[in-house]
C-alpha cells in the first residue's frame, strides 16, 4: 500500500514509509518526498499533511519554519502583521503606520487607532481634530472644536473639508461660510451657526 498524507517513501510503491519532519508536509498519498512549509507558515509536529499560518501578530520569512517569529520582539514597539504573513507590515493597536517611513508610531489622542492596520492615510480623527492631507502625520485642534466633525460615514482617512459641519469651511474648519456666523460662548465649544437660527 503507498504511504499515507504526512509521509513518504523514498522509491515509489515502497512500504517502507517516512513521517515529514517538522517544517515539512505532505498532503498527498504515494508521494517520495515531503514540501517545506511555505513563508507565513509553520509545522513544529512531524508526519503532518499541512502546515499551520502564522497567527495575527507573528511572521515567517523563510521556508521550512517550525514555529512563527513575533513581530514585536523582532522589529519592536508597533509592528503587526495578519495571519498567514511573511512580514511585519502592519501597525498594531495603539500605532499607526508611517507609509513614508515604514515605520509604527504611537497614535495623537486625537486619533483613533483601535484596531491594527492603521496607516498615516486611514487615520479616523475624533471630533475636534483637523488633518490636511491623507498622506501627512500631523493633525490639530480646531479653533473652533465643534466645526470639526468625523463623518457619519467613511471616517477612516477622512481630512480637509469632509471634517467641517454644516456652515464651516477653510482651514482647521475655522472659517464661517455666508451666512454663518461664529457663536463661541466664553470656555464653550465655538461654532459656526446660521444666521437665521442666532
Amino acid at each position: 500500500s503507498e504511504c499515507d498524507e504526512g509521509t513518504f517513501a523514498d522509491d515509489r510503491g515502497s512500504s517502507s514509509c517516512t513521517s515529514c519532519g517538522a517544517g515539512k508536509f505532505q498532503n498527498a498519498a504515494g508521494q517520495t518526498s515531503c514540501e517545506a512549509c511555505p513563508p507565513g507558515e509553520a509545522q513544529p509536529d512531524t508526519g503532518e499533511d499541512a502546515c499551520d499560518p502564522c497567527d495575527p501578530g507573528e511572521f515567517m520569512n523563510v521556508t521550512g519554519a517550525t514555529s512563527c517569529l513575533v513581530c514585536s520582539t523582532e522589529l519592536g514597539k508597533g509592528y503587526w502583521s495578519s495571519e498567514g504573513s511573511a512580514e511585519c507590515d502592519l501597525a498594531s493597536e495603539g500605532y499607526f503606520m508611517s507609509i513614508a517611513k515604514e515605520t509604527p508610531f504611537p497614535c495623537p489622542a486625537s486619533v483613533d487607532c483601535g484596531e491594527p492596520g492603521t496607516t498615516t492615510e486611514s487615520m479616523k480623527l475624533e471630533d475636534g481634530w483637523f488633518k490636511f492631507v491623507p498622506e501627512s502625520e500631523d493633525v490639530y485642534p480646531c479653533p473652533y472644536e465643534a466645526n470639526c466633525r468625523a463623518p457619519e460615514t467613511d471616517a477612516h482617512g477622512a481630512v480637509g473639508q469632509s471634517l467641517c459641519a454644516d456652515g464651516s469651511g477653510g482651514a482647521l474648519c475655522s472659517v464661517c461660510d455666508r451666512d454663518y456666523y461664529v457663536h463661541a460662548p466664553s470656555g464653550g465649544r465655538g461654532r459656526c451657526i446660521a444666521c437665521s437660527k442666532g
